[in-house]
């Protein structure tokens, strides 16, 4: 094994030392000499370099040495407890795209000229989980895109109400059986001030599967059933929602009496 070593000057030399401190003395003179006519002719000796510290989430090697002295440098996860905890005290959900499908009723219906979506979670007003627009009615197996992400805080100390709700999602008796559900709805047009919104379809997304597949929703296709016959799939809505951690922290917090 090769092992790097630095020379130092030394005050003295020991016993064991005296075969070579001649061989010392003039490598010390050398450099000696070499550093003076350098600063002498005016030029600059390069400056150690210094590591600077990366940012939060980075990682930092460790260095450790195995039985047969080889230097094995580990990667050091740094703040991985914060990135955790942060995880656990929030929830992201993201409406990305809608599209219908060619048999779908709504294709025909010219009094349906533009879609917004719409989800309950949270007990959060409803107006803040609409996409803040809506868009044309698209043709058949075309998406329209409304890239709408929310992300919701659900930390114990300043939103304890927030992880209330969470925690009951997970419960046997929860009305919407642990599901986020997301509707299409149809929004008439500006001129036509009697007209009001009428939902066209609706999507589910289960937390409770996140929580057993061990994996959240990201970027999937849920499909959208008509609000009027659920057997009748008349499109589908590409969704994320990204709370595992969330829930993780939450399950271990309802095996602890009085915690909700």
């Amino acid at each position: 094994d090769m092992k790097e070593e630095t020379l130092t000057p030394k005050g003295g030399t020991k016993a064991s030392d005296t075969m070579f401190g001649d061989e010392e003395e003039d490598i010390e003179e050398e450099i000696t000499e070499e550093i003076t006519e350098g600063a002498e002719n005016g030029e600059t000796m390069p400056q150690p370099s210094t590591e600077t510290e990366e940012e939060e989430g980075s990682e930092k090697l460790q260095m450790e040495t195995d039985s047969e002295g080889i230097v094995v440098m580990n990667p050091k996860p740094k703040r991985r407890g914060k990135a955790v905890n942060k995880l656990a005290n929030s929830v992201t959900v993201t409406i990305s795209h809608l599209s219908l499908n060619e048999k779908a009723t709504v294709l025909n219906n010219d009094s349906v000229k533009q879609l917004f979506v719409a989800y309950n979670f949270l007990g959060i007003e409803p107006q803040e989980l609409e996409t803040p627009f809506s868009l044309p009615k698209p043709k058949a197996n075309l998406p329209i895109t409304y890239n709408f992400t929310k992300t919701f805080q659900v930390d114990m100390q300043k939103n304890y109400e927030r992880r209330q709700y969470l925690a009951a999602m997970l419960l046997p008796d929860d009305p919407e059986q642990g599901r986020i559900r997301f509707t299409v709805v149809s929004e008439p047009p500006d001129d036509d001030m009697d007209a009001e919104c009428e939902d066209i379809g609706v999507a589910f997304v289960s937390v409770k599967e996140i929580l057993m597949s061990k994996k959240d929703f990201e970027e999937q296709n849920v499909e959208i059933c008509d609000v009027k016959n659920d057997q009748e799939v008349i499109g589908s809505l590409n969704v994320t929602v990204k709370c595992l951690a969330a829930l993780e922290a939450v399950e271990k917090e309802m095996q602890i009496e009085g915690t909700y």
